[in-house]
């Protein structure tokens, strides 16, 4: 069967399908919406389309909330009140998205070709069809708008999407019967900050005052990642954001604590985008190499100079069925790489530690945390991202004295005693901290307005493509 007779028979197919969906309308009049049916009525008649299970099962708990009632239309006439739900799809754009994709631009026209006072059955099918899309872009809509259009872990594996998804066929609901036009305000992202750009987006004399051509993409790219992390980041947090080189310590709203950091090197060692929570801090720490910094740097190292170790002041450990022995470094001169990569490696506590004088711990899959350094010169630089992935602090004592909030007499002198001690020391949090590793470019404040950081992990870049393409992370796509 060729295309055109293919798309013929499915057309003849639909039209059948809709004529029975017609019949089935003046049976039960206002009274049942077939959520399933409808929606298989529309994808019938538009090949190419598709509709997942998560959109599905909102349209179908959405009329299930409404009594299984259309909203949009009655027997014979489009309700007043679809002109106000097409005015929110036009909206999207506030939220930097497009409406095409949600069919704004079709709907609009279908509504104004729409019968009104037309009783004819042959007409009843465009109502049905009418009133079924109308719900499904609105639902579309609304979950790119609350919890994001693209997958995060498809852009970066290490930035997992967090936040909550509100029940957006309650939410829609509940907006029908009060002012539909809040609706997307109310499922939107709760942070300031998403308010702030969605402002800057607004506003075109800012976009243009950043010198930036793409100002307008970099913001929508920026208010896409707000809505993958979670509402509540903590009453009190850490935030740090990779693109600033920045932490903040943030009470109630207010910054109460910032420093420089230095974080991953671009394409081989970025820092991870994650959440989690502090709960243990470790002074004067040894350092456990990673595998691959052994394989990268500690066994090249030792292969060109046989007092490495010694001068780093690194201990090689042999492992045999769980029992560990200090391995001499003498007897390494004649060791090949391969020898030397079976052994692990460990970094005695001190002031040339890699880890500095304190550590703190938060669980995550990277085996990263934030840490002080021997190193300070890279504070100064402009460009920051130069680790192996882990954050360093520019005051790490300041820090440990803020967390530690004063519990069990840590002031600053017990704080800096146990960073010159002679001993590793664990001490836990009386209270887990969260901590934020993020990543923005655009930022609004009161005195800088609009600002565009460097895009150190070219994030940006893919995630203006992703927002494009409409076939990313959609949830759904009306047009053929």
């Amino acid at each position: 069967m060729d295309r055109a007779t293919k798309r013929a028979a499915l057309t003849a197919v639909a039209a059948s399908m809709l004529a029975v969906g017609a019949w089935e309308w003046v049976r039960y009049g206002r009274h049942r919406v077939d959520a399933d049916y409808q929606l298989d009525l529309v994808t019938a008649s538009r090949p190419g389309l598709r509709v997942n299970a998560t959109l599905r099962s909102d349209v179908r708990a959405f009329y299930d909330r409404r009594n299984l009632t259309p909203v949009w239309i009655t027997e014979s006439d489009v309700e007043p009140r679809a002109a106000a739900a097409l005015d929110v799809l036009d909206r999207a754009i506030e939220h930097g998205l497009d409406p095409a994709d949600y069919d704004a631009p079709e709907l609009r026209r279908e509504y104004d070709g729409l019968p009104h006072g037309n009783s004819e059955n042959d007409r009843l099918d465009q109502l049905t069809q009418f009133e079924v899309r109308l719900t499904s872009a609105l639902l579309s809509l609304g979950h790119d708008v609350s919890v994001g259009r693209t997958s995060p872990a498809a852009l970066d594996p290490r930035w997992q999407s967090q936040r909550t998804p509100p029940d957006l066929p309650r939410t829609l609901a509940a907006a029908i019967d009060t002012d539909i036009g809040q609706w997307l305000g109310a499922i939107q992202p709760r942070h300031p900050e998403y308010a702030a750009l969605k402002a800057a987006l607004a506003d075109p004399d800012r976009l243009v005052a950043t010198g930036i051509d793409a100002a307008a993409d970099i913001v929508a790219a920026n208010m896409e990642r707000w809505r993958w992390l979670p509402d509540d980041l903590g009453a009190h947090h850490l935030y740090v954001n990779i693109p600033s080189y920045t932490l903040v310590a943030r009470e109630d709203g207010r910054t109460a604590l910032t420093m420089r950091v230095v974080v991953g090197k671009p394409v081989t060692n970025q820092t991870p985008i994650l959440s989690s929570m502090i709960s243990t801090l470790v002074f004067r720490p040894t350092w456990n190499i990673p595998a691959s910094i052994v394989a990268k740097e500690t066994v090249p190292s030792v292969l060109r100079d046989p007092t490495y170790l010694t001068r780093q002041n690194i201990e090689a450990l042999r492992i045999i069925n769980g029992r560990v022995s200090t391995v001499d470094p003498a007897t390494l001169t004649a060791s090949d790489a391969s020898a030397l990569r079976q052994l692990q490696y460990r970094q005695r506590s001190g002031d040339g530690n890699a880890l500095g004088l304190v550590k703190f711990l938060f669980p995550n899959e990277y085996d990263v945390y934030l840490h002080d350094t021997p190193s300070d010169g890279a504070f100064l630089r402009a460009m920051r991202a130069v680790s192996h992935g882990c954050v360093r602090l520019e005051q790490p004592a300041v820090l440990a004295e803020y967390v530690l909030g004063g519990a069990s007499g840590w002031n600053g002198t017990k704080v800096r005693r146990a960073m010159a001690a002679g001993r590793e020391q664990f001490v836990k949090l009386p209270d887990a901290l969260p901590v934020h590793l993020v990543y923005f470019t655009a930022m609004v404040d009161s005195a800088d307005g609009l600002r565009i950081l460097p895009d150190v992990y070219g994030l940006d870049t893919k995630m203006t493509r992703g927002l494009a393409d409409r076939y990313i992370g959609r949830t759904i796509n009306f047009s053929l």
